[in-house]
């Protein structure tokens, strides 16, 4: 799906859906998480912003530009779980209560604005997507692999890189050098031979 990203000004940038990357967590089984640190069509988004000619396609584009809420994660239960819809909704519904009460515990709300007001809000998309084997976990595994996503998602968000400037800094104090000088070789020292005068020498034809 090719989602449209809006250039005007004054508009927010919004990617599309391939820029959420996956998080690969060891500890967790029970779904799968995408995350990227910017704002991001996710797979749920209807199919009338995909085509700009449908009259309902600059509602759908207004509807995502005045979103509130800092972080912009959603749990899609799919139909390889269970094709029963009534299954699906418990499954997604858990699995959200789970990740919401992770946030809680960093001391986030489940929009990623901070609870107490102080300090600087999560930011970015996400996605969990429930596997099979969530319908036979326990709650409180759930909550335990939900506490490392919510972690990975936080590690990602804050992960330090550098600045241009300080990547400038970082190349003038250890420039190369255009030319570097060859360490001198020395050939390996043989046993002496000792010196014969030419006419002792015996020619073998």
């Amino acid at each position: 799906m090719a989602f449209p990203q809006a250039t005007q000004a004054g508009f927010r940038k919004i990617f599309n859906y391939p820029a959420i990357t996956p998080l690969t967590i060891p500890a967790v089984n029970a779904f799968a998480v995408k995350y990227t640190k910017e704002y991001c069509y996710v797979a749920t988004a209807p199919p009338q912003i995909e085509y700009p000619t449908v009259a309902l396609f600059p509602m759908f584009v207004k509807r995502w530009q005045e979103r509130q809420e800092p972080f912009w994660w959603s749990v899609i239960a799919r139909k390889d779980i269970e094709n029963h819809r009534s299954v699906r909704s418990w499954v997604a519904r858990r699995l959200r209560h789970a990740f919401v009460e992770s946030l809680r515990k960093k001391g986030y709300k489940p929009d990623g604005n901070r609870i107490d007001g102080y300090g600087e809000p999560l930011i970015g998309t996400a996605q969990l997507l429930p596997h099979e084997s969530i319908v036979r976990k326990e709650y409180t595994d759930l909550v335990y692999q939900t506490d490392l996503t919510v972690e990975a998602i936080l590690k990602r968000r804050y992960q330090y890189k550098p600045s241009r400037m300080d990547l400038r800094q970082e190349a003038q104090g250890e420039r190369r050098p255009l030319y570097r000088k060859k360490k001198p070789t020395k050939a390996p020292e043989g046993p002496e031979a000792p010196y014969r005068h030419p006419t002792s020498r015996s020619l073998k034809l």
